[in-house]
C-alpha cells in the first residue's frame, strides 16, 4: 500500500512497486478464467454469471442468431470483451434511479429499462460513489438563492448571444490565477476538454515537425480519443508507455531523440508526455518527479489531466504538483506543465471543462475550442459557471474540506488494512480501490451493498487491471469518522455474506481511534476555517455583478418552463455524475427518454404497415450534439468479425463532404480497420441533386466488394435544407422540400437495396438521420423524413424487414434550438434497439462522460410538452399527426 512517505520519491518508489505487484501474469487461456490465480469455484462463478446474462440478453434480442454469433462466437476486440465481462452482467441488473441530489445520503429506486419503477420505491444509502471530492455537489449556506435566480432570469447558456462573455471571462481569470497558467478556454462538457487540448497540441507543432504523443497506458479515454483526432488532421504518431514506469517512458524518448543532447532534440519534433493528475481506477498517483527529471533532460512538453486532481490533492487542491511539493519536492513547480485539463463535473460538481496553458500555446487553444464550438459542442451552461466561481471564492472552504478528506481517508485506509483487505489507495486522496477475485463476486458486492444501505461502484477489465475486478470506495470531504465507521461495519457484512476471503490482520484494531475532526487540521490555522454565511454571501453578490442583464419578459410558457427547471435544482442539486452503469441514472434523465419514445413512437407508426410494432424502438440521450454525432459515427465504424471479413465482407459509410467537425472527428476517433471505408459524397445544389453522387460511389463500391456491402448512411437535414432553402417557397413548406430531396437519394440507394429478393445486393444498410429542424418545426420535419424513408424501396418499415435486423436507422436530434428555451443542453437519438444498446455501453458519448444537469432535463422535458401542446398555426406550424401525413402526401 502507499503510505504517507515523507519524500515524493518514496512516493513514487511505492507507486512501481505496488504496480508490479498487481500486473497480470500471463494471457487468460479462456474469457472466463479472468486471471491465473482464481482459484476453481470463483472460475466456475465467473463462467456461471456471465453464461446466466448471455441467455438473458440473448433472448431479449430480435435477431438472438445473429447477436449470439457477433457478440458471443465471434468477439473479436476489447470492446466486444467488455460488453462480454461485464456489460452483459450490468444489463442483467436493474438500473439505479436517483431520485435526488447525490449528497452524503441519498434516495435511489430501481427502474426497468421501458421507465416503470419497481413497486419497492426508493432507498435512502450512505454515498460512497460520487466524484464531488469536496462534497461541493450539496449547496452550502444559501448558494442555491443565485442559481435559482439565474435559472429563472439569465440566460441559459452564451451560445449565440455572447451575453454571458463577462461571466466566461471572470471564471477563465479566476481559474488562471488559481493555478498559474496563461491561457484559458471553457468547454460544455467535461469529455471535450481533452479533444480541445490535444488538438491545440499537434496545432503548436510547425510544418518541417512530427507531432508525438508519449501516453502513459493509464490514460483516460478521451486522452487517446482526443490524439486520434488530433492526429487525423496532421503527422504524427501515439507511443504508449507502460503505467507509472519512467524506465520504459525513457526508452521511449531515447528511440524518438535519438540522442541524449536536448538542445539538438528540441524543435526536431512535436512532444508530448500526457499524463493523469491521479488513476483513480487504481488509486494512484503519477512519477511525476521522474517525469519531470526526464522533461528538463529531453526538453519535451507535459500536458496533465487533473480531472480528479484539481481540488482534489495538495494542500490548497492545486493538483498534482502541489501534492509532490507538500511531501518535500520542492523543486518541483506549476512551471513544469505546460498544460493542464480538467472537468467541473467532479470537484466542481457542475457540469463542464477547462483548459489551462501557457502564453506560447494560447492561440492554438482558442481555435481548437472555437472548432468544437461551431459543430455543436456549446458553452459552459450559465449555472456551472456561477457555481465555479461560487468554489473558487472560498479557499478556506476548499482547504477546510481537504483537511477533512485527508482525515477520513487515512481512518478508512487504516481499517480496511487493519481488517485483511487488499486495497490500493494513496492517502490524503479520494479513491480507495477494494480488489476482489472475479466478475461475478463484484457484482454480488455492488448488489448486497446497496441492499444494506451503502452505494458504491464497480469496475472490471478493461477499466480495471485484467483479473484484478475492484470496488470503487469514494469519499468526500463532508464524510465524518462516523461515517467510515458505519462503511467498515457494512462492507464486512457484505464481504462475509458473499464470501470475501480476508488475509489475517496484520495489525491490531485496538490502536486504531477515529480523528478528531473538531480540532484544526496541521495544515491550517484557525484563522483560516470559512463558517460565514455572510462571507459566503458577499461572494454572492461579487458573482452577480459579473452576471448578464436578466431578461427582461418572459412569455408564461418560458416562465413555467424555467420554474420547472428551479424546481429540479431543489430537487437534484446541479447534479451531475457519470454514467448509469456506474452510478446511476437521474430520474429526470429517465423521464425525458420517455417522454421522447412517446412522442416519437406514434409518428414512425403513422406509416407502418398494420402488421407490424416499433416495440424494439430504444431512446438514449447525450450531454450535447458535437459528442453525440461523435459517438454515433465512431461507434458504427466498427469493424467486422473474423469470419464476415474472411467471406470478403466490407462496411462502406457515406458520408456528406460538407459535414463538420462532429462527423470528421467521428471517422478519426474509430479504430482503423481494413473491413470498413469511408466515402464522402457530394452534398451540393445542381441539376442532378445528390443523388446522382451517391450512385456513382455506390457502384464503384459494389463492384469492387463483390457485391458484399453493408451500408451505411448518414443524412444531415441541415445540410439539405441549407443549401436549397430558396426551393422551400416553391414546394411549399419545409416538410415538402425535405421529402422531395430525400426522394432523389433514396431512389439512388433503391436499385442496390430490393430487400423482398431472394438476392440482395446489399447486405445491410443503416440509415443515420440528423433532424436539427425536430421541434422547432412542430414535428413536420420528422413527419417527412419517416414517411419519405417508409415510401422508399428500401423497405425500412417493410412488414418482412424489422428495423433491428438487415434494416436499421437511428434518429438524431438535439435540444439547443427550442423556441422557449434556447440555449438548453443535450441531444437525443431512437431508432433499433440493437444500435442503441451498442452505443448506451460502448459509445464515448455515454461511457465516458457525465450527462446533462438534472435541471437541463427537466427544462427540456416542459419545452417539448409546451410545443406538442400547441394548435398548429401558419406562422408557427405544429402539426397534428394527420394533418403531417395530408401534407407529405399532398407533397
Amino acid at each position: 500500500m502507499a503510505g504517507n512517505d515523507d519524500s515524493s520519491k518514496g512516493v513514487s518508489r511505492r507507486i512501481l512497486h505496488w504496480r508490479s505487484g498487481c500486473k497480470s501474469r500471463g494471457t487468460p487461456s479462456s474469457m472466463f478464467s479472468v486471471t491465473n490465480h482464481q482459484s476453481l469455484i470463483s472460475r466456475v462463478q465467473d463462467a456461471a454469471s456471465v453464461l446466466r446474462t448471455i441467455i438473458r440478453t440473448t433472448k431479449q434480442s430480435s435477431s438472438p442468431a445473429n447477436f449470439i454469433m457477433q457478440y458471443i462466437l465471434q468477439p473479436t476486440s476489447r470492446n466486444d470483451f467488455f460488453v462480454l465481462c461485464y456489460a452483459f452482467p450490468a444489463l442483467s441488473r436493474t438500473p439505479r434511479i436517483l431520485d435526488t441530489a447525490p449528497t452524503l445520503r441519498s434516495d435511489m429506486s430501481d427502474w426497468n429499462y421501458k421507465g416503470a419503477q419497481v413497486e419497492s420505491g426508493s432507498k435512502n444509502v450512505l454515498n460512497i460513489a460520487s466524484s464531488s471530492q469536496l462534497g461541493f455537489v450539496e449547496l452550502e449556506f444559501k448558494t442555491g438563492n443565485l442559481l435559482e435566480y439565474a435559472i429563472r432570469n439569465l440566460p441559459f447558456t452564451g451560445n449565440s448571444c455572447g451575453c454571458n462573455a463577462k461571466l466566461e471571462e471572470t471564471v477563465k481569470n479566476e481559474l488562471k490565477s488559481f493555478m498559474g497558467f496563461d491561457g484559458c478556454v471553457l468547454t460544455a462538457i467535461g469529455y471535450q476538454f481533452n479533444l480541445v487540448a490535444f488538438a491545440a497540441m499537434a496545432m503548436a507543432a510547425s510544418n518541417c515537425e512530427e507531432t508525438v504523443f508519449l501516453m502513459d497506458t493509464g490514460c483516460h479515454n478521451s486522452m487517446y480519443i482526443g490524439a486520434f483526432i488530433a492526429l487525423g488532421k496532421t503527422k504524427g504518431k501515439v507511443v504508449r508507455w507502460q503505467h507509472n514506469d519512467a524506465v520504459d517512458l525513457e526508452k521511449k524518448l531515447q528511440h524518438i531523440y535519438g540522442n541524449y543532447d536536448s538542445t539538438v532534440s528540441t524543435g526536431r519534433k512535436n512532444v508530448w508526455v500526457t499524463i493523469l493528475g491521479f488513476y483513480s481506477m487504481l488509486a494512484a498517483v503519477p512519477c511525476l518527479d521522474e517525469i519531470i527529471t526526464l522533461k528538463r533532460k529531453y526538453g519535451f512538453n507535459l500536458y496533465v489531466d487533473e480531472a480528479v486532481s484539481f481540488l482534489g490533492l495538495g494542500r490548497t487542491g492545486r493538483g498534482i504538483v502541489e501534492f509532490f511539493r507538500d511531501r518535500g519536492s520542492s523543486d518541483l513547480g506549476m512551471d513544469d506543465i505546460d498544460m493542464m485539463g480538467c472537468t467541473f463535473s467532479k470537484s466542481l460538481s457542475s457540469m463542464g471543462g477547462f483548459v489551462l496553458c501557457r502564453a506560447p500555446l494560447t492561440s492554438h487553444l482558442d481555435a481548437s475550442n472555437l472548432a468544437i464550438r461551431a459543430s455543436g459542442g456549446g458553452c459552459v451552461a450559465t449555472v456551472s459557471l456561477i457555481r465555479t466561481l461560487q468554489i473558487l471564492k472560498k479557499p478556506a472552504l476548499i482547504k477546510q474540506r481537504l483537511a477533512q478528506l485527508r482525515q477520513v481517508s487515512s481512518y478508512l485506509i487504516d481499517g480496511l488494512e487493519a481488517r485483511g483487505y487488499q486495497i490500493a489507495a494513496m492517502r490524503g486522496s479520494s479513491t480507495i480501490a477494494l480488489f476482489l477475485d472475479n466478475v461475478y463476486r463484484m457484482l454480488e458486492f455492488l448488489k448486497h451493498a446497496r441492499t444494506i444501505g451503502i452505494i458504491c461502484t464497480g469496475a472490471a477489465f478493461p477499466a480495471a487491471p485484467r483479473g484484478r475486478p475492484l470496488i470503487r470506495l469514494l469519499l468526500t470531504g463532508l464524510h465524518t469518522p462516523a461515517d467510515i465507521d458505519e462503511i467498515l461495519d457494512k462492507i464486512d457484512q457484505v464481504a462475509k455474506s458473499i464470501g470475501v476471503r480476508t488475509s489475517k490482520r496484520p495489525i491490531s484494531q485496538s490502536g486504531k481511534t477515529a480523528p478528531d475532526t473538531n480540532a484544526s487540521d496541521s495544515a491550517i490555522s484557525p484563522s483560516e476555517h470559512f463558517s460565514s454565511t455572510e462571507s459566503s454571501d458577499d461572494v454572492d453578490a461579487s458573482i452577480l455583478a459579473v452576471c448578464p442583464e436578466p431578461i427582461c419578459s418572459l412569455n408564461s410558457k418560458s416562465a413555467t418552463i424555467r420554474a420547472s427547471g428551479a424546481s429540479a435544482l431543489s430537487k437534484f442539486g446541479l447534479g451531475a455524475q457519470g454514467a448509469r452503469w456506474t452510478w446511476g441514472t437521474f430520474s429526470a434523465h429517465l423521464s425525458l427518454e420517455r417522454l421522447l419514445r412517446t412522442i416519437l413512437v406514434p409518428v414512425m407508426s403513422l406509416y407502418l404497415p398494420r402488421n407490424m410494432t416499433l416495440d424494439s424502438m430504444e431512446t438514449m440521450l447525450f450531454p450535447d450534439p458535437y459528442t453525440g454525432i461523435l459517438s454515433i459515427i465512431s461507434q458504427n465504424m466498427e469493424s467486422l468479425t473474423r469470419r464476415r471479413k474472411k467471406k470478403g465482407e466490407k462496411v462502406l459509410m457515406l458520408l456528406p463532404d460538407t459535414s463538420g467537425a462532429d462527423v470528421r472527428d467521428g471517422v478519426a476517433a474509430a479504430r482503423p480497420d481494413e473491413s470498413v471505408k469511408v466515402r464522402w459524397y457530394t452534398c451540393r445544389p445542381d441539376e442532378h441533386g445528390w443523388g446522382k453522387s451517391l450512385q456513382s460511389i455506390l457502384q464503384q463500391e459494389y463492384e469492387v466488394s463483390s457485391r458484399k456491402v453493408h451500408l451505411t448512411l448518414y443524412i444531415d437535414l441541415k445540410l439539405l435544407v441549407d443549401q436549397r432553402r430558396s426551393r422551400i417557397s416553391e414546394n411549399g413548406s419545409l416538410g415538402c422540400l425535405i421529402a422531395s430531396e430525400l426522394s432523389e437519394t433514396l431512389k439512388a440507394l433503391g436499385q442496390f437495396w430490393p430487400p423482398l429478393r431472394e438476392t440482395t445486393p446489399l447486405l445491410s444498410v443503416t440509415f443515420i438521420l440528423n433532424d436539427p429542424y425536430m421541434f422547432s418545426s412542430g414535428l413536420s420535419s420528422t413527419h417527412a423524413l419517416i414517411s419519405t424513408l417508409a415510401s422508399s424501396s428500401l423497405g425500412v418499415f417493410s412488414s418482412a424487414t424489422k428495423p433491428s435486423s438487415t434494416s436499421r436507422f437511428l434518429l438524431f436530434g438535439s435540444f439547443d434550438s427550442l423556441p422557449y428555451a434556447s440555449g438548453l443542453q443535450g441531444a437525443f437519438c431512437i431508432g433499433s434497439q440493437h444500435l442503441v444498446q451498442k452505443l448506451l455501453f460502448m459509445s464515448q458519448g455515454v461511457m465516458y462522460t457525465a450527462m446533462m444537469l438534472p435541471l437541463n432535463a427537466a427544462m427540456v422535458e416542459e419545452s417539448i410538452k409546451a410545443i406538442i401542446s400547441e394548435p398548429s398555426s401558419d406562422s408557427d406550424p405544429v402539426l397534428s399527426t394527420a394533418d403531417a401525413k395530408m401534407e407529405i402526401a399532398l407533397c
